[in-house]
């Protein structure tokens, strides 16, 4: 209100001083008319000097910037077709950019939801001038071996994933589950919501659920620890409910089952799941390295086993990955970068089609624009008003492309989650 009667007080102001000059000039002989034309020549073009006075106020910019957004959703409503187009092009572009940027940050960029994650690694082996000279997991007798010797690694464990049978009451059905290594839980750094971790004593007959098969087939009841259920052929006993934001190795693993591998069970060169390590407070990868391979040289001293085995060990080298690059995979990260940069240029052509829709109608606007210059709009205020049509239009279509990403982003989730799981069922090499 003071504002507005700020410029109504510099208008009657400007009419005063109008007036006191057209008097002046009567009283020295002026006709009326020729006094007023006289005084408005000399004090200049009154709307200008009104047009400037309002915009010195310091809530001017705000108030063009309300009334250009409100001019131009009209403008746009009187061309409904020129609107959705570039509504819906700019949408899709966007969304897809937006939805597959979450899938990228999600799989790859996100740290691990663990205690220092990166400080996680994923242990393989190559042995070149051998019969395995390419990538492969490493046995029970390297984990066996690294658990006990190792003086740089603070928890190693191991892990197979697959689907098995679960029977609770009448329901009974084939699930994801993970047969993993009671290190498991203090490697990761992680603790259950409900119940306990596995112990030594329980052996391989202990299972700790996720909590979305705790809420999906017990309605989330604390009294399902300590029942014995028919798990994967044999009955086991549920100690513990991991907390909801706890996934491992992938989305689907809805139990894991309690694994001890003793040495006296180990057979040189057997099969083993996938081994993943956490690093010691300051060692690198490199220095790592060097221990492990120092390490599994004392295998066939320990373990035994036949002249390939002993061959396969000389020529043994370690190979350490971040555990996040080594969930994720070379072929999924490359994939969703090409994807990543494939919607990137769609959202470039989208932008350059937009932008030519909108000179082809500033070609057709050129009359109402020549009017809107010679009424007193300048040019900066015609580019203003252009601008804002295009936010005005970005604006809806930034609004629905969130709504498009919210909504394809957990299909988008689900085939990454499930090329990661494929990665984490692959067969360990066999020696």
């Amino acid at each position: 209100m003071m504002f507005r009667r700020s410029q109504r007080d510099f208008e009657d102001e400007i009419r005063s001083h109008l007036q006191l000059e057209i008097d002046r000039l009567v009283a020295q002989g002026m006709s009326p008319a020729d006094a007023e034309r006289a005084a408005r020549r000399t004090f200049g073009n009154v709307g200008v000097a009104e047009d400037r006075f309002y915009h010195a106020r310091p809530l001017a910019a705000m108030d063009d910037l309300v009334r250009d957004v409100r001019h131009a959703f009209r403008a746009l409503l009187r061309s409904p077709a020129f609107l959705v187009t570039c509504v819906v092009t700019l949408a899709l572009a966007i969304g897809a950019v937006a939805g597959m940027f979450d899938v990228v940050n999600a799989v790859m960029l996100r740290p691990l939801p663990f205690p220092h994650a990166d400080r996680l690694v994923a242990l393989e082996g190559t042995a070149p001038g051998s019969d395995l000279p390419d990538r492969f997991g490493l046995g029970n007798d390297f984990y066996v071996h690294y658990k006990e010797r190792s003086k740089l690694l603070t928890g190693v464990f191991s892990y197979a994933n697959g689907t098995s049978t679960l029977r609770v009451d009448d329901r009974v059905e084939r699930i994801e589950m993970s047969w993993a290594t009671d290190d498991m839980y203090a490697t990761l750094g992680v603790r259950p919501q409900l119940g306990r971790l596995p112990r030594t004593e329980d052996g391989n007959n202990a299972v700790v659920i996720s909590d979305h098969l705790w809420s999906t087939w017990f309605g989330r009841d604390p009294s399902v620890i300590g029942k014995w259920y028919f798990v994967s052929d044999t009955m086991k006993q549920v100690i513990g409910v991991m907390p909801p934001a706890f996934h491992f190795p992938n989305d689907d693993v809805m139990l894991w089952i309690s694994t001890v591998i003793r040495a006296a069970d180990v057979h040189p060169g057997g099969d083993g799941g996938p081994l993943v390590a956490r690093l010691a407070d300051g060692v690198t990868p490199e220095r790592l390295s060097v221990e492990l391979k120092q390490l599994a040289a004392q295998l066939p001293a320990r373990f035994g086993g036949n002249a390939t085995y002993a061959k396969q060990i000389a020529h043994f080298r370690p190979v350490i990955t971040p555990l996040l690059d080594a969930m994720v995979g070379p072929t999924v990260r490359a994939s969703l970068f090409i994807l990543l940069g494939a919607v990137a240029v769609v959202l470039l052509v989208a932008c350059a089609n937009v932008a030519n829709l909108f000179l082809v109608r500033a070609e057709t606007r050129r009359r109402d624009l020549t009017v809107r210059r010679a009424i007193g709009a300048s040019r900066a205020q015609l580019v203003r008003f252009q601008l804002t049509e295009a936010f005005v239009v970005a604006l809806i279509a930034g609004t629905l492309a969130i709504a498009l990403a919210a909504a394809t982003l957990p299909v988008f989730l689900r085939a990454a989650s499930m090329s990661t799981a494929r990665r984490s069922r692959r067969p360990s090499g066999s020696w």
